[in-house]
């Protein structure tokens, strides 16, 4: 069974317990505790998984001690620290207790908040050890795709490795900003972004040249040219993107075919059938390619 299908069965469990728990306690046991049990801790050893962990800086308040739900512990060292909430109750590091733990023990690099459904990964991207105000990575037992099963194998005991979770929550957060400022630009190009492509047309060609003055008379001209040649190029990128999957796929069918017949000669005729049934079977690389078809068709409509 692969890590995919272990969330897989995870989640399951969670969509059919989630509506019945109810409470914190309801909500570790039956929904937290399993979750990092998938990711491969033994969560019945106090020395591994650490319940109602408290440190020996933690403050006093309202008579108590301040603790953290969970300290989960490599090595003999403590690398990530858990905050859990009631099923019902928004997952949110509002308090600076999380804070104040994850930035007291240096050997933490994450941690997390989770209402067992949702789990908010957090790390010190702005200033070392000190725990940011956003989370880095946000993952939901109920809603994820396959690329989120990708980031969450990084958590997992037998994969942890602080420097490329670090490394990998620094990727994910500037791809995200980058995203957008790349989205925001091809959809609507701004008039800086629409005079530097100007400023660059010479470097083509020296027939493509502007030798008048950027003005915002000339960039309102080429604002709907350069809008198509956006439009146009990102077709031409998922055309040849789309067609380069459909292909590996085509290959990958046909060498696995040869070499069950290779195997099996005897079972020709049941083995064209089936291998029939799966040509016009949905692959996951269509599904992908019928997305990216369906956001280029929304882009060119803007």
């Amino acid at each position: 069974m692969t890590f995919a299908d272990d969330i897989a069965k995870i989640a399951e469990q969670v969509r059919k317990r989630a509506e019945v728990v109810s409470g914190e306690e309801a909500t570790k046991m039956g929904l937290i505790v399993p979750f990092f049990g998938t990711l491969g801790y033994d969560c019945f050893d106090p020395t591994e998984v650490i319940p109602e962990y408290t440190a020996d800086f933690a403050i006093k308040r309202a008579g108590q001690l301040e603790k953290v739900d969970y300290a989960i512990s490599i090595g003999s060292a403590i690398v990530m620290i858990v905050e859990a909430k009631a099923r019902d109750k928004k997952p949110e590091a509002h308090d600076g207790q999380l804070k104040r733990y994850f930035n007291g023990l240096r050997s933490v690099k994450v941690a997390i908040v989770t209402n067992g459904v949702e789990y908010l990964f957090f790390t010190d991207l702005r200033h070392e050890n000190m725990m940011d105000d956003e989370p880095f990575f946000n993952f939901n037992i109920l809603n994820y795709d396959r690329s989120q099963i990708e980031d969450l194998k990084l958590f997992h005991r037998d994969n942890f490795d602080a420097f490329a979770i670090k490394k990998q929550a620094e990727e994910m957060v500037y791809l995200s900003g980058m995203t957008q400022l790349v989205d925001k630009l091809l959809r609507s190009p701004s008039d800086e972004f629409i005079r530097f492509l100007v400023s660059q047309l010479s470097s083509v060609s020296a027939k493509y040249a502007i030798d008048s003055k950027i003005t915002s008379k000339v960039i309102d001209k080429f604002r709907p040219i350069i809008k198509k040649s956006i439009q146009g190029s990102l077709v031409e990128l998922m055309t040849q993107s789309i067609s380069k999957e459909i292909g590996q796929s085509i290959e990958f069918t046909s060498s696995a075919s040869i070499q069950k017949v290779d195997e099996d000669e005897e079972n020709q005729n049941e083995l064209e059938i089936n291998s029939g049934d799966e040509r016009i079977e949905t692959t996951v690389e269509e599904l992908e390619a019928f997305d990216k078809v369906k956001f280029i068709t929304a882009l060119s409509k803007k």
